[in-house]
């Protein structure tokens, strides 16, 4: 019996799709039962898991249509396809066109085009859509590239899962006529994209202007004119001006998180488990205190890390700033382990600080100072580059 052709091609699109992915750590699991997505990626750095990944629809041809100039290869999709890209599917999805004639490989976000693709899916005289996947965007040549475009959808996704949970919220306070709890929803989402002609921003402002109470309106108003003078600032300079304490760090980090869709209390989720872990890890005194040659550094950024500015949610090295040990994980408990195990245990060096020592930011920042070469010195023997933590 003759495999169909298109097997063929199917077979080595994929072996083409992992030989540019499985090289660089990251895990590629075939997906079996999931309309319109045929892969799973997972992103690793430094063969530690980011907590991201994405999934992939793959286009395998032998005759590749490329423009006339090059500048990009033409991909059908067809309209419920569209439709689950711009409707249904929660994770980020690159679609992936494997020139398996040529060994070349491009890729495109199409969550990151949601309007050409709604207008299209709003369209009931077509059926199928010709997308430009731009040859500029060449694997492997565009990874980087490839995981900012990744971390947008994902970002994108975040977004309109929270504005809906605010919505709801607003629709449910209208029905009852509770002018509070609007107002809560609508700075909630006004949180979570603040930036100037965002579409949380505008129906923020357009909420808050549809509470009845005056002074309850009043209040809510007051509240965004303080968050929107906030953004208008300077964010590196506001931050030098008021340090946070590791509780109300917190607090403003599940804050944000809450309003990206997020939930802290699924012990199932990846992204869950991630940002609980930088949350914990924001006060290290149950590391810092067993010695006072213990210094504490932050390697990679993941994606979570990056959505969040929660530096802690990515990965952590423990250092000996005397003898030079170094051991790293994402959660810091499990990097100490290691390393206490290794080198604290036997080590006639090992000094606790004081019973009256108390962590704080301020301190660590004068830590980061105090190391600055050290930590010149670490990056130069590892080579890596990274930041204090």
């Amino acid at each position: 019996m003759q495999r169909p052709q298109q097997h063929v091609t199917d077979s080595l699109g994929e072996n083409q799709l992992r030989s540019i992915f499985v090289p660089l750590g990251w895990t590629v699991n075939k997906v079996e039962y999931d309309y319109g997505t045929d892969f799973e990626i997972e992103i690793f750095r430094d063969h530690k898991s980011t907590g991201a990944s994405f999934k992939v629809q793959l286009k395998s041809s032998e005759s590749t249509q490329y423009s006339a100039d090059g500048s990009y290869v033409s991909q059908v999709i067809d309209k419920h396809n569209a439709q689950y890209l711009c409707k249904e599917v929660r994770a980020p999805v690159i679609i992936i066109h494997a020139d398996v004639r040529n060994c070349r490989t491009f890729w495109l976000a199409p969550q990151l085009e949601v309007t050409a693709l709604e207008g299209f899916a709003r369209r009931p005289d077509l059926q199928t859509l010709t997308v430009r996947i731009p040859t500029a965007n060449e694997l492997p040549l565009t990874f980087d590239s490839l995981v900012d475009a990744v971390s947008s959808a994902e970002r994108r996704k975040l977004v309109e899962a929270s504005m809906s949970i605010c919505k709801l919220a607003a629709r449910i306070a209208v029905n009852y006529q509770d002018d509070e709890a609007l107002s809560d929803a609508a700075i909630a989402g006004f949180m979570i994209d603040p930036a100037d002609g965002s579409e949380p921003r505008i129906w923020a402002t357009e909420t808050v202007k549809a509470i009845r109470d005056p002074q309850t309106r009043r209040d809510a108003e007051q509240r965004l004119g303080t968050y929107i003078e906030a953004q208008q600032t300077n964010e590196t300079e506001a931050a030098t001006k008021r340090h946070f304490s590791v509780e109300e760090a917190r607090q403003v980090y599940e804050n944000m998180a809450e309003a990206m869709g997020i939930n802290l209390a699924d012990p199932k989720d990846k992204i869950s488990q991630v940002v609980r872990i930088g949350l914990k890890d924001l006060d290290p005194s149950r590391v810092l205190r067993n010695c006072e040659r213990i210094f504490l550094s932050i390697s990679f950024q993941g994606l979570i890390a990056e959505w969040l500015q929660l530096p802690t949610a990515g990965g952590k090295v423990v250092h000996c700033d005397l003898h030079g040990h170094a051991a790293e994980s994402l959660d810091l408990d499990v990097a100490y382990s290691g390393f206490k195990k290794l080198y604290c245990e036997k080590c006639p060096d090992c000094s606790p600080r004081p019973s009256t020592w108390v962590y704080s930011q301020e301190w660590q920042e004068e830590e980061n100072k105090k190391h600055e070469q050290f930590m010149m010195d670490f990056d130069r023997r590892t080579g890596r580059t990274g930041g204090s933590d």
